[in-house]
């Protein structure tokens, strides 16, 4: 894509080398495409950057709280972005591989079991909207509820859904699908 992007885009009246503007287009496009397929937000991304960078500073058994305090982020945001970063773990990949290969019925329960514990680890908001919803309650609802406007709760709601995918290890191109709760 990188290299018809240059060629549609050169211009040699600007004195600008075909091969320049190939490698710029070119690396642009795999980096865009590595971003497309990675699950995980550049946010948590960089936490994981950040935690690696910390760590050899930091005593082999420091803990949770020392590593935040080192990071200087709270340490409710350390846990979610720590959870976020987890699920993308190789092991758990494979066990949910596993589970997928087992009866259907187990597995439909198992992952009823993992959404509904993955909505309890909800920030307090987040949580609320998402019961709200399973439970079938219109936006409209839910924003007399919480006191906010109904974008407010939709912007929730995608939150939510984002951080729901995450844990999960559900990607955009992931055959794993939410089941309905």
């Amino acid at each position: 894509m990188g290299l018809v992007q240059a060629s549609n885009r050169f211009d040699p009246t600007r004195n600008l080398k075909f091969k320049t503007l190939a490698e710029h287009r070119i690396r642009g496009a795999m980096l865009d495409y590595l971003r497309n397929v990675d699950p995980l937000p550049r946010a948590v991304r960089r936490f994981v950057r950040q935690r690696e960078a910390i760590l050899p500073r930091l005593q082999s058994n420091a803990s949770e709280d020392e590593i935040a305090a080192a990071m200087g982020i709270p340490i409710q945001r350390y846990r979610r972005l720590s959870q976020m970063a987890r699920s993308t773990d190789p092991e758990q990949r494979d066990a949910s591989a596993r589970l997928a290969d087992s009866t259907p019925a187990a597995y439909t329960l198992t992952l009823r079991r993992e959404v509904s514990d993955a909505i309890d680890r909800l920030p307090e908001r987040e949580r609320r909207v998402m019961l709200a919803l399973r439970e079938g309650h219109s936006v409209r609802e839910i924003s007399r509820d919480l006191e906010v406007t109904p974008g407010r709760v939709s912007q929730l709601q995608q939150q939510a859904l984002i951080t729901l995918r995450i844990a999960l290890g559900v990607t955009r191109h992931s055959p794993r699908n939410l089941p309905s709760a």
